[in-house]
């Protein structure tokens, strides 16, 4: 069994015997500690265009609703974005899919996306497992697949792209693109935490990292994001 201790529950902490009192006002020693945590993003999976739903029917006159059973995968390798395209050349489709899981902790999350033309749209919340999809009736009938891209989510809430330190890829530098967390949560919104996009494709080899740094630990919200859009 792993023991845990809290060292303490003070909202800053201080370290050292230098003094300032214009850096610290109140004349306590020291300098504020920067909580730097390191984020194994693992290795995931190669993005797939239909790992999750494989050519499924929108049609104009009625809502289809699949749910996990339903799904060719229901469980993502790691907290992802999902990716939505029409697959016959339809032209506007124009219909709403709405998507129910968890993220990384297990929380209910759910994110609207609208599918146009015959170019991909892809998500913006990080989903871990899925329970739901629902297809509103389109514009057009159309035949859609539904997979996950390399949008990879944080577990931690970063409210600046400088909180991001140490991008790597298999302990070599490697660009991410960055997005931080959305505050302002609802079915359209980006992830609650913040997401990362490594230049080099995933391809379930290539191990992501990088070290969050995280100065605000006062909170729920600072550190974990504001709660996730259920519904």
């Amino acid at each position: 069994m792993t023991s845990r201790h809290t060292i303490t529950h003070a909202d800053e902490v201080y370290v050292g015997n230098a003094a300032y009192a214009r850096y610290t006002p109140d004349g306590r020693r020291g300098v504020k500690l920067t909580h730097l945590s390191f984020v194994d993003l693992g290795t995931p999976d190669t993005a797939s265009a239909n790992g999750v739903l494989d050519g499924v029917t929108v049609e104009t006159d009625e809502a289809l609703a699949y749910t996990a059973g339903d799904m060719d995968l229901a469980t993502l390798d790691v907290p992802r974005n999902l990716v939505l395209d029409t697959t016959d050349g339809q032209g506007s489709v124009d219909s709403v899919v709405t998507i129910t899981g968890t993220d990384t902790y297990g929380a209910t999350m759910v994110e609207a996306i609208t599918m146009t033309d015959t170019t991909a749209v892809a998500g913006k919340k990080a989903f871990k497992t899925l329970t739901s999809i629902s297809f509103a009736a389109g514009t057009e009938a159309a035949t859609a697949d539904v997979g996950w891209g390399d949008v990879l989510g944080l577990p931690f809430y970063i409210d600046t792209k400088a909180k991001i330190i140490s991008p790597a890829g298999d302990g070599s530098v490697e660009d991410f693109t960055i997005v931080v967390g959305d505050t302002d949560q609802d079915s359209t919104a980006g992830d609650c935490r913040g997401t990362v996009d490594p230049t080099a494709a995933c391809n379930d080899v290539i191990r992501f990292s990088c070290l969050i740094a995280q100065s605000d630990v006062s909170s729920k919200n600072a550190v974990f994001g504001y709660d996730q859009y259920s519904g």
